[in-house]
């Protein structure tokens, strides 16, 4: 098998570049849980930087990440499950293409179309779920908590943001997340939109999420590339190392200041961010000033039901937490928004009157809890659907070898349970892990979650 694909249009190499930088900052930006993974997926990338046309590192970089991420799968972060679901449809097509099946290509205009459609409905759907009361309240509100460690090292420790900028935020935040995107439709507002998603995911990396912005970084610019072009100029070329570059020097300063606890704990992140936020710049300033590859037309096409099944699929996904089924891994991050029928907060859905599925009201209060590292799971005084409970119970269980003991509260019962391996409380069927639900904080409490 050849490792250079001398038909394979560029702007697409461009593309396999961008997903496996995104993939490198998803597993490293933070903690490296999966160092061999990291490590090989750096290598790879250095691959790319000799010469990005090269498929194969690429392609390996995808298959390494899926077997990584494959145990956990759906439960990962929203954007790993959305990288995933991009690597799986990658991958599918180059198995079929190495099995010599013919697909049908369709028309650049056409794939353009798919591509735009799809970011714009994964912003809408992060937008859609944090139209409640929560999310506009002046305490306790995720805008705060985004912000909570850039804010002071910015403005001080005793900066205290006013409402009225709070306001402008919570605002703009729908605006951009909701409205915006849908410009990438139309010629003249294409770049205009372009640049404004690149500097919101700009901050947002300064915020401790690179790794949301990589990813998103790959969908801003398959957006905006002509895909009937395959010339590509040696700037934009040199801009992708660039990127590369500090992509690969973010994740490892990130690890060595936490390794050897340079800086406070909680500003390795931060340090990630504007590392990486570097090649960010260079990259898409570069990238949107070539007019050669900057889709700049309005390109009419004829509409088709497949082309909007990726939307469907999304939608469906994005919006389950409305029928009873996941509240987390689904676009809900930092949203404020509760879904119980007890006490539905969105300004649109009543979940009282949509809920099919009722696990979420079906719930355990933990009142305490004790074992090693049984603190990471943060369950204490919080309400968890029971089925999610059991989940994250057989899951300590399978890691930890101490004992675990809790006491909780259901259905009105305290209950203790002195070896959560013997309780009916950490028994689980196969479908659990498809279904996931974030803690419920208790009545009176705004509290933001991921």
């Amino acid at each position: 098998m050849n490792i250079k694909t001398k038909n394979i249009n560029p702007l697409y190499s461009v593309l396999l570049c961008l997903i496996v930088v995104a993939l490198l900052i998803d597993l490293g930006s933070g903690v490296w849980f999966y160092k061999k993974t990291i490590a090989f997926t750096i290598a790879m990338l250095l691959l790319l930087y000799i010469n990005y046309k090269w498929w194969l590192p690429a392609i390996l970089s995808l298959a390494a990440y899926i077997i990584t991420e494959a145990t956990k799968f759906p439960r990962l972060a929203n954007h790993s499950n959305l990288e995933t679901g991009v690597l799986i449809t990658i991958l599918c097509i180059v198995i079929l293409k190495l099995l010599g099946y013919k697909l049908k290509k369709p028309h650049s205009a056409e794939i353009s179309f798919i591509l735009r459609l799809i970011l714009i409905t994964i912003y809408f759907i992060a937008g859609f779920h944090k139209l409640n009361s929560g999310f506009f309240m002046t305490e306790g509100s995720c805008i705060k908590s985004v912000n909570i460690f850039f804010s002071p090292l910015l403005l001080g420790d005793t900066f205290i943001t006013s409402p009225t900028v709070l306001r402008l935020m919570q605002i703009s935040t729908i605006l951009i997340e909701m409205v915006l995107p849908f410009g990438l439709l139309f010629a003249k507002s294409r770049k205009f939109v372009a640049w404004a998603l690149v500097m919101f995911h700009f901050y947002l990396s300064l915020c401790n999420f690179s790794n949301f912005s990589a990813f998103a970084g790959f969908l801003i610019t398959a957006c905006i590339l002509d895909f009937s072009k395959n010339n590509i100029h040696f700037k934009l070329i040199r801009a992708l190392r660039i990127y590369i570059a500090f992509s690969i020097l973010s994740v490892i300063i990130s690890y060595i200041i936490r390794r050897y606890q340079l800086v406070n704990s909680d500003l390795y992140r931060m340090c990630n961010g504007v590392i990486f936020n570097i090649g960010w710049v260079l990259f898409f300033v570069t990238l949107l000033k070539d007019k050669d590859i900057f889709d700049r037309e309005n390109n009419v096409i004829k509409l088709s039901a497949k082309q909007f099944i990726p939307t469907v699929v999304i939608l469906l996904w994005g919006m389950q937490n409305y029928v009873g089924l996941s509240t987390t891994g689904n676009l809900t991050m930092f949203s404020n928004l509760i879904t119980e029928k007890s006490r539905t907060n969105h300004y649109i859905i009543n979940t009282r009157y949509t809920k099919i599925w009722n696990f979420e009201e079906d719930y355990v209060t933990v009142l305490n809890m004790t074992g090693t590292h049984t603190d990471r799971s943060n369950l204490v005084n919080y309400d968890i659907p029971l089925i999610e409970f059991k989940f994250r119970m057989k899951r300590l269980i399978q890691y930890r070898k101490d004992k675990i003991s809790c006491t909780i509260l259901y259905r009105g019962q305290k209950i203790y349970i002195p070896d959560m391996s013997k309780s009916k409380f950490s028994q689980t069927k196969w479908w659990y892990r498809f279904i996931q639900y974030r803690k419920i904080p208790h009545d009176g409490t705004n509290e933001c979650m991921w």
